[in-house]
């Protein structure tokens, strides 16, 4: 059998950082939450130990196999998490946005593994290898407990992802989704139906017979990469209503 990291374009972050490097005045962590107390010159000293780079829409940022240990900082544009199925379907793991973080972080049990990070937008990124992390995790220890933090809420939500996969229908689990994406909007924009389809692992052909079916009971409204909310408390409801009947049936 092939080898599917073969299907993978050349990434765009070489294990030096220095590709398209950009002006350092970019602070690599002022508005991460796991920094968040850093005094001025804390701050000064970690970006200053980071590499920067801007990695153009669809280039891929982490394939498969590679062994690089860093962690990748998220200034600007999205980042999609994802892996590829012997059958060559593609699932959607994550979103991430600016503020954000991902990578290869053994310390705390992370591996990309056989995930692909590849840029949504036009991405600007600082990283800093193993040797940096450590020895920030060894300075300030809080940060190292924010981490694990902010990886046990991805973890939770992925067990959460997992449980609608196994045990809800279409229509909750596409609602679910939505509201996922929307935070506290009433809105989604940005995605296709090919995107949503991906993030829940099925065929868009499902994805829009369910948004269609959601649009006649008059839950949203469908335009062109947008979904409107027209009734949120609705959705909400069809969702809570299918996660505590699939809680039943578990027991």
């Amino acid at each position: 059998m092939r080898s599917l990291r073969t299907s993978y374009p050349t990434t765009s972050v070489q294990p030096d950082g220095v590709l398209g490097l950009y002006n350092r005045t970019l602070s690599c962590i002022s508005k991460i939450d796991i920094f968040a107390d850093l005094l001025p010159h804390e701050i000064s000293e970690i970006d200053h130990a980071s590499a920067t780079t801007r990695v153009s829409k669809g280039s891929v940022i982490y394939a498969p196999d590679e062994s690089r240990e860093m962690l990748f900082l998220i200034k600007e544009g999205r980042v999609q998490l994802y892996r590829i199925s012997l059958e060559g379907r593609k699932l959607v793991l994550a979103m991430l946005g600016p503020d954000t973080f991902f990578g290869e972080m053994p310390l705390f049990g992370q591996a990309m593994g056989e995930s692909v990070a590849q840029a949504v937008d036009d991405v600007a990124l600082c990283t800093l290898g193993r040797a940096e992390v450590e020895r920030i995790l060894i300075t300030y220890p809080r940060i190292g407990l924010r981490l694990i933090q902010v990886l046990n809420e991805r973890l939770q939500e992925a067990e959460e992802r997992l449980h609608e996969s196994a045990f809800m229908t279409m229509p909750a689990r596409t609602a679910a989704l939505l509201l996922r994406l929307s935070e506290s909007a009433d809105e989604v924009r940005g995605l296709t139906h090919q995107d949503l389809a991906d993030m829940l692992g099925v065929y868009r052909e499902t994805v829009t017979a369910t948004l269609d079916k959601l649009k006649q009971e008059d839950l949203l409204d469908i335009g062109r990469k947008r979904i409107t909310f027209t009734d949120r408390a609705a959705l909400e409801e069809l969702v809570q209503g299918a996660r505590s009947l699939s809680q039943g049936e578990e027991f």
